[in-house]
């Protein structure tokens, strides 16, 4: 799960995430904000007003599971961003082969119109 958590840290276009997660003492929250301070994910027993503990990213798997946490909840949201990202890159790729097929598409009829004008200057050419 550490590889779909550093994908997204490191190509997602998240800003945030947030997720709950049970674990054998009770849920904890789990955000992680981007612009706040993308290294690190703020965990904190669920509907808890105290302060947030930072957990650096590469050790908040870990974290977890010295908890007992069901991670299920946490790879179901990770998955679910990434499927999110690779869609939107296949729209990009998808808008990007459109329009450059568009654009081909236009250069070849400019060189039809092109050649249709040559071979019409050439034809006036040839009665001459």
């Amino acid at each position: 799960m550490q590889y779909l958590l550093d994908f997204i840290h490191e190509y997602g276009s998240e800003e945030q995430l947030y997720c709950v997660t049970p674990t054998p003492a009770g849920d904890l929250e789990l955000l992680w904000q981007r612009q706040v301070d993308a290294e690190h994910w703020q965990v904190r027993p669920y509907r808890c007003e105290g302060p947030w503990e930072l957990v650096h990213r590469t050790e908040l798997i870990g974290k977890l599971e010295r908890r007992h946490a069901e991670l299920s909840r946490l790879q179901c949201e990770l998955d679910c961003v990434a499927t999110a990202q690779i869609v939107l890159a296949q729209l990009l790729l998808h808008a990007a082969e459109l329009e450059t097929n568009l654009a081909l598409m236009e250069r070849l009829e400019h060189l039809a119109d092109t050649w249709v004008a040559i071979a019409n200057m050439l034809a006036i050419g040839e009665r001459a």
